[in-house]
């Protein structure tokens, strides 16, 4: 079987702003995550037997915020593909537990991609610290999240070609420390995008992500762990020229929690990552990037909207290189 390589770059759109972990209490709930994992499970052998039966002649084109893909067509149906993104980061805000810092923001993709449309690779991220980066906890260098995941593209595609439906399922790992300490034992994601082509400088690209969390117990000290969440990403993108685009996604959370200590909470997150990039070739991205903290404040049950929370608290400016491997 001949093997080529997809020439890919991923962005790191999976950093973890705003929210933290969200918990399920195993003892509590033994029945309902039997029942939850026996659902997800069938629902992903399903899905992926007939993602690899269908063939297509489509481009893959990634639509999530934090993903930037090129497909290339070879005479092979499989294809060993791989990524690295690289962000220098800074981050400002001086009140935050760690002062102002500076560190490294590091995405590794690996995987194969099976016919036109079908990808199932791993990522892992690496957050590495220049001084006081609020990501790795003060060692030098510390692993972020880790999760497996699948992309069939162009489950549905309309007639005209300018719309196109996707899934990506995703199964996280404790990979973090932060995670294992909250007792973390795996987090299950559902990308649902519908992308829409409107001209050759703008396409729009709307993501429901429902997500349930799987913890060994119902907080950590006196925070409780999240159940549920749900996702909503709004992306527009606006392509300048053939290498030059601009993407300015709006992102939406409701995080459901467990009870915990008689506390249960239960917020909304607002917050931004818009990207600036370049492509210097079929291989090499360069660009900017800055990602915010939640423009929602408050407790839970009166948040209100703070511009100067989510502009300060817990954002970051980034220099961004990208490459294929």
């Amino acid at each position: 079987m001949l093997y080529s390589v997809s020439l890919c770059a991923i962005r790191g759109m999976d950093v973890e702003a705003p929210p933290k972990v969200l918990c399920l209490n195993i003892d509590e709930e033994k029945d309902m995550l039997k029942n939850s994992f026996a659902v997800l499970g069938l629902s992903f052998l399903v899905l992926t037997a007939l993602a690899f039966g269908a063939e297509g002649d489509s481009e893959v084109e990634s639509v999530e915020a934090g993903e930037l893909a090129a497909a290339v067509e070879t005479p092979s149906t499989t294809d060993i593909y791989g990524s690295l993104d690289l962000r220098p980061s800074v981050y400002p805000n001086s009140a935050s537990p760690t002062g102002a810092g500076a560190g490294l923001e590091n995405t590794l993709e690996a995987g194969v991609k099976i016919g036109a449309n079908t990808k199932i690779g791993y990522v892992q991220v690496f957050n590495a610290n220049f001084s006081n980066s609020p990501l790795t906890g003060g060692s030098d260098l510390e692993a972020g999240d880790g999760w497996f995941k699948a992309s069939f593209a162009n489950l549905w595609v309309s007639e005209d070609g300018n719309t196109n439906f996707s899934y990506q399922p995703r199964v996280y790992l404790p990979t973090a420390p932060a995670a294992r300490d909250a007792g973390m034992i795996t987090t299950v994601r559902n990308y649902l995008t519908l992308s829409t082509k409107y001209s050759d400088s703008f396409s729009l690209a709307t993501s429901l992500v429902p997500i349930v969390h799987f913890f060994d117990r119902s907080g950590n000290g006196a925070k409780p762990n999240k159940a549920f969440e749900t996702r909503l990403y709004v992306i527009p993108t606006f392509n300048f020229t053939e290498r030059l685009s601009l993407s300015v996604p709006v992102m939406a959370h409701y995080n459901l929690s467990r009870s915990h200590g008689g506390v249960q909470n239960n917020t909304f997150v607002l917050w931004t990552w818009p990207e600036l990039l370049y492509s210097l070739d079929n291989t090499n991205t360069v660009g900017v990037a800055y990602y915010s903290g939640n423009f929602l404040k408050g407790a839970a049950g009166s948040q209100t909207l703070d511009f100067g929370n989510g502009f300060g608290n817990e954002s970051a400016f980034q220099v961004v290189y990208q490459a294929s491997l």
